[in-house]
Formats: structure tokens, C-alpha cells, sequence
């Protein structure tokens, strides 16, 4: 991404306000947003870019990329806020509908799995029916493998996550084992 001034960010924003209904402009803005506080690790755009996001999710529900990466804003949000239960209701809310749109999605399953992981309190064992539906799909699916060996533990289901974690040793015999489960989501075009 060309670097973006703080000026241009900020008009990206009033745009965005001054248009509430042109849903290629709430688009096109809270990306920008969103890609650009990912790629300089400035989480202080986050929430402008979920609130943008999420109006033009609600311009446009068929606007799979817009829900994922509204999704995504809220759950980082989340995350980088100590859990802040409102964006993770959000954040689900949002991975549901564009799971409407595409249900197979390994990717999305696995944060919507997480989103309920990481509640407060956390809904461990659907946070495991969401990573199982994952795993369906993608058997292999590393972050889903590790997310769910950790609700399995959570869960006090030691046999299975043992299962679980030897799936994921055999997914990445190179960096075998369970660590936190990535905040950050997956950017590719989805």
C-alpha cells in the first residue's frame, strides 16, 4: 500500500460520515483503514474502520469481504481492548452473515470460533462446534487445529485434545504445538 497521510485517513473518514449511504464509499474507506492500520500496526483506526465497515456492510449484506474484514476490525478490537464483550458480539455477528454467504470458509469459521473462545465468559464448547465445522472443511487447518486443542483443555476434554495436537504436529511437523490462537486475521482476497 503507497504510503497515506494522516490528512488523507482523516478525509477518508469524513467522506465516509458526510456519505452514510453510498456503500462504495463506506467500502472503499474503511479498507483503506482497516489494511492501513494492520500494515503499520496503528490499532487507533480500528474502530473507525469497523464502524465504516459495518455500515457498508449494512448497505450491501451480500458484500462477503466487507462483513470478514468488518469482522475482523471488531475482533482485533476486542482483543487489543482486554476482550471488550460489545466487538465481540460484533465481531460474531458480522462472521455469521458472511458465513451465510460462504459457510465452507475454514478461515472465517476459525475466527468466529475464537470470537466465542475468547468471550467473557468464554463459550468453549461452541467455540469447538465452530472449529470442528472448520476442520471439515479444511482437516488440516492449523489455527483451527490449535484452537480447538485449546477449548478441548478448557473443556477438561484432555483425551481428545491429545488427538487434536498429535492432527496438528502431523499438519506442521516443523513448529509443532499449541500456541495462542492469532488475533490477527488472514488478508487474503476471501
Amino acid at each position: 500500500m503507497p504510503p497515506v497521510s494522516d490528512a488523507q485517513l482523516k478525509n477518508a473518514v469524513a467522506k465516509a460520515d458526510a456519505s452514510p449511504s453510498d456503500a462504495e464509499t463506506q467500502k472503499t474507506a474503511g479498507q483503506l483503514l482497516y489494511y492501513y492500520a494492520l500494515q503499520n500496526g496503528d490499532a487507533s483506526l480500528l474502530p473507525d474502520a469497523a464502524r465504516i465497515l459495518k455500515r457498508a456492510h449494512g448497505l450491501d449484506a451480500k458484500d462477503y469481504k466487507t462483513a470478514v474484514l468488518a469482522g475482523d476490525s471488531y475482533f482485533i478490537i476486542s482483543r487489543n481492548s482486554g476482550d471488550d464483550p460489545a466487538a465481540l458480539a460484533d465481531a460474531r455477528a458480522l462472521y455469521e452473515d458472511a458465513l451465510k454467504l460462504k459457510p465452507d470458509d475454514a478461515n472465517v469459521r476459525t475466527r468466529l470460533g475464537l470470537a466465542y473462545f475468547y468471550g467473557k465468559p468464554p463459550d468453549a464448547r461452541r467455540a469447538i462446534r465452530e472449529y470442528r465445522q472448520a476442520l471439515k472443511t479444511e482437516p488440516r487447518h492449523e489455527e483451527a487445529l490449535q484452537g480447538i486443542t485449546l477449548a478441548l483443555i478448557d473443556t477438561g476434554d484432555l483425551k481428545e485434545a491429545e488427538t487434536r495436537l498429535g492432527e496438528l504436529e502431523k499438519a506442521n511437523p516443523i513448529e509443532p504445538g499449541v500456541a495462542e490462537p492469532s488475533h490477527a486475521a488472514r488478508t487474503e482476497e476471501e
